[in-house]
């Protein structure tokens, strides 16, 4: 019957709507999940390029115009680290960098990867390469 007929078409028709809108809603969370990750890239090549300097938690979260406890929380989600161990993971490889491939003194590679004090810096780069600067540069550079 004709009314049949146009009840089928109307379900067919609704159905169509709800696979158009389950496209979108799955189009969105992927454009989401893009920003949400071009956000950390964002944040990821600040700290590259900025290690050396002071800046703080709600400078890089007024950057990307998040709250700071997001952009922690995002961080630590897609990095598996926090902002400061990221941080400290670009600076501890430019020191290296530097130890190996210049004759610079470890105060002066601590001064230009962001560690005014050169005993915190050398402490800090122990904890991390297993030993302090110098040794370090002995070890690999035979120096």
């Amino acid at each position: 019957s004709t009314a049949e007929a146009k009840r089928y078409f109307r379900l067919c028709a609704v159905r169509r709507l709800e696979q158009s809108a389950h496209q979108l809603l799955e189009e969105a969370r992927n454009a989401k999940l893009l920003q949400r990750e071009t956000l950390i890239d964002q944040v990821k090549r600040y700290i590259d390029e900025h290690y050396a300097e002071n800046w703080g938690l709600q400078d890089l979260a007024d950057r990307v115009a998040v709250s700071r406890s997001y952009l922690a929380k995002l961080f630590k989600e897609q990095t598996g680290m926090t902002i400061w161990s990221y941080c400290m993971k670009v600076r501890m490889s430019k020191a290296r960098e530097m130890l190996l491939t210049t004759s610079l003194r470890s105060y002066e590679i601590g001064l230009r990867v962001g560690y005014g004090n050169s005993i915190h810096f050398s402490r800090i780069f122990k904890e991390y390469h297993g030993m302090n600067p110098m040794e370090y540069k002995e070890k690999f550079c035979g120096k």
